[in-house]
């Protein structure tokens, strides 16, 4: 399981073991990212066992991202450990959006970001050295919740819920950002959730939400919806 972190300790270790080191550091010397994360400059995702994730804070909502998984991880996990890493990134943090970067030399690193929805921004000559180049990449937030099918899964099945209530007619997109403004409630990212879903609102055309945390409510325009009190579900939809 993916967890967030402020605790560099063992994603250091995998960053200055023997194959990561030299893809992680840009000199050779040692990795320690603590001081980092104890400036408030970012997160670490990992599994504790495998690896993970580094999101160093480069501006508001901002990051960028960086991969250091053991020599020994199995095919295909570090995938299944960034699409965890991102849910928890764009759903539970404030990220809006991560960059990320890799030299030809390391073709993992980039099938990676590409598998994961990122896209290619610019090429330069590379802070390793020795004449690589380095390519580019971003992944913002509403790229990431119109390209996920758990979100849009859970937009429909909260549109069926209230669907008695909404006068509007089927519509893909407002699905995903549905299921992700009841994505950002379960994991208590409120104000997050007003944000996004709000800034796609307006410029779509929709009603935007409000929370209120104390009373366990949502208001969309007339419609009030009654939260169970762990904030999973729906108890109660009313249409004023």
């Amino acid at each position: 399981m993916v967890k967030v972190t402020e605790n560099a300790k063992f994603y250091n270790s995998v960053c200055n073991t023997k194959g990561v080191l030299e893809k992680v550091s840009w000199t050779g010397d040692e990795v320690d990212v603590q001081p980092l994360l104890d400036s408030e400059g970012g997160f670490i995702l990992d599994d504790q066992v495998n690896g993970g994730f580094l999101l160093q804070r480069n501006s508001h909502g901002s990051y960028v991202i960086h991969t250091a998984f053991l020599p020994t991880t199995k095919v295909g996990l570090p995938l299944q450990v960034a699409k965890d890493c991102l849910w928890l990134a764009f759903l539970a943090l404030d990220v809006q959006k991560l960059y990320s970067s890799a030299c030809e030399s390391n073709p993992a690193a980039k099938r990676l970001m590409k598998r994961c929805g990122f896209r290619e921004e610019f090429s330069s000559p590379s802070r390793f050295g020795g004449g690589r180049v380095e390519t580019f990449y971003s992944l913002d937030i509403d790229t990431y919740i119109r390209s996920n099918p758990l979100l849009r899964e859970m937009g429909e099945e909260f549109h069926s819920l209230v669907e008695e209530t909404t006068n509007h007619g089927e519509d893909e997109v407002h699905d995903y950002y549905a299921g992700a403004a009841v994505a950002f409630i379960r994991c208590a990212n409120y104000a997050k959730a007003e944000e996004v879903y709000n800034r796609w609102a307006l410029l779509a055309g929709y009603e935007t939400l409000e929370v209120y945390e104390n009373e366990k409510l949502i208001e969309v325009g007339k419609m009030k919806i009654y939260l169970t009190e762990d904030l999973q579900g729906v108890r109660e939809v009313v249409c004023q």
